[in-house]
């Protein structure tokens, strides 16, 4: 499906306007009536500047009825439906898939306090964009307003994508940018004190020192199931399994401790880690646990991914490989790893005793 604006020179020295509509195999035409003067003059410029504004206005809302037409878009939504009620539904999406549920939730209450929330599909621009990007960056942290904006941001391209709106404001507005932040991890022996140590939720101690010594997010080892594991002379155990946050496949090389941490085997088809859910009580009780075990740090589970790479990075492995293991697209995003290990080799070596070397 495809339309383009094409002219045709008249004998009269004008251009008419038209569009070559391509759809289902097939070709047609609408003639416009609209046309391009001859002449360089200002007056002229500035008219058919206009009338070529009019023109893409109409070819955006063609191209927007072919495609509800096709698709069925306009069955449950449509441009005139309200923004915040869209991005509901797709928040009611990812609680039933487990996606980043919690931050499209997150968002979701930000733009119901956001003072313009009452925008439709079609009337969202790129001041709207601009405004709420401003209302973000005044009562969240740097990053938090990136990772909600660049929700929003995902909502719109869907929308446009979906074609209920006939142009995409998203490509307009850049997010708010990141910045490095301190990302906490568990040395080796707090890890080893946190094993030690007994856990309230059983199921939610093993998770932990399973990402821990496996890297896997929260998300990926919810859902992990017996068939995804596997086991062979050569290579050991390991996990086949699709990334929930990058879609990518991956074969996981893990330890035969970490496969102490699943427990028996039941059913192919049966989660390993039966029973693990996210919700603030198991936030309160995975803080209660580090507190119990002496350590004064704020971990999240997301923490024990930290405390895999940085274990990896310490006890040698090379940068890539690590950026691997932990499913990173680009080597880059490993790199903040790698400045922990500095740091540590830094208070390592200032860590050297003293000597008294006498007068020399």
């Amino acid at each position: 499906m495809n339309i383009q604006i094409r002219k045709k020179k008249l004998s009269s020295g004008k251009e008419s306007i038209y569009l070559d509509i391509y759809e289902n195999g097939e070709r047609r035409y609408e003639f416009l009536k609209l046309y391009i003067e001859p002449g360089k003059s200002a007056q002229i410029k500035s008219k058919n500047k206009e009338t070529m504004r009019l023109v893409e206005s109409i070819r955006a809302k063609r191209l927007l009825q072919i495609q509800q037409s096709t698709y069925g878009f306009d069955s449950k939504y449509n441009g005139r439906t309200l923004l915040v009620d869209y991005f509901n539904d797709m928040v009611e999406h990812r609680r039933e898939t487990g996606v980043n549920y919690q931050t499209w939730r997150s968002t979701l209450k930000h733009l119901r306090e956001f003072k313009f929330n009452e925008v439709r599909l079609i009337e969202v621009d790129d001041r709207w964009m601009e405004r709420f990007k401003a209302f973000l960056l005044q009562r969240l942290s740097q990053n938090s307003a990136h990772t909600y904006f660049n929700k929003v941001k995902r909502m719109i391209h869907t929308a446009h994508r979906d074609g209920l709106i006939p142009t995409d404001p998203a490509h307009l507005v850049s997010s708010p940018a990141q910045i490095d932040t301190q990302r906490e991890y568990l040395t080796e022996s707090e890890l080893v004190k946190l094993a030690q140590t007994e856990c309230r939720k059983p199921v939610l101690k093993r998770a932990f020192l399973f990402s821990a010594l496996t890297g896997l997010r929260w998300s990926d080892i919810e859902k992990l199931k017996w068939r995804e594991l596997r086991y062979s002379e050569e290579t050991g155990y390991q996990v086949d399994f699709s990334q929930r946050k990058t879609k990518h496949f991956e074969y996981h090389p893990i330890t035969e401790q970490a496969v102490a941490l699943l427990g028996e085997p039941t059913a192919a088809n049966h989660k390993i880690f039966r029973g693990l859910k996210y919700s603030a009580h198991n936030n309160i009780a995975l803080a209660q646990w580090v507190m119990k075990a002496g350590i004064t740090k704020h971990i999240t589970f997301h923490c024990a991914r930290h405390t895999y790479a940085t274990l990896l990075l310490t006890k040698g492995a090379e940068l890539y490989t690590v950026s691997k293991l932990l499913g990173h697209k680009e080597v880059r995003t490993t790199q903040v790893y790698g400045k922990i290990v500095d740091e540590l080799k830094v208070k390592a070596v200032n860590s050297l005793p003293k000597l008294d070397l006498g007068d020399e």
